[in-house]
């Protein structure tokens, strides 16, 4: 399982992104071209450990675009502002 909770924060901690790791294995993808604006889990794109958990903040003001969200529905969870997303029904944009 893994939970990934994001956030808002009020000061930015110099990240490139909209993006920080606050806790937890989860990283920001800052390969060239990239700018930090994605966040994945552990190993990607191969299996993580299990029972994993990230907590990630977003920079004030920020928006996110969702391009694609596939999670194994009822066990890996995105959370943002309280509001939990599994399997293919991922955020809106904004």
């Amino acid at each position: 399982m893994l939970l990934l909770l994001v956030g808002f924060f009020a000061a930015s901690s110099g990240s490139p992104g909209p993006w920080d790791i606050a806790e937890g294995p989860c990283e920001i993808d800052d390969s060239p071209g990239s700018d930090g604006m994605c966040v994945q889990s552990p190993n990607y794109p191969a299996d993580y450990g299990v029972n994993e958990f990230c907590l990630v903040d977003m920079h004030p003001l920020g928006a996110i675009t969702v391009t694609s969200f596939s999670t194994e529905q009822d066990y890996d969870k995105l959370a943002i502002n309280s509001v939990l997303y599994s399997g293919t029904s991922g955020p809106p944009d904004g």
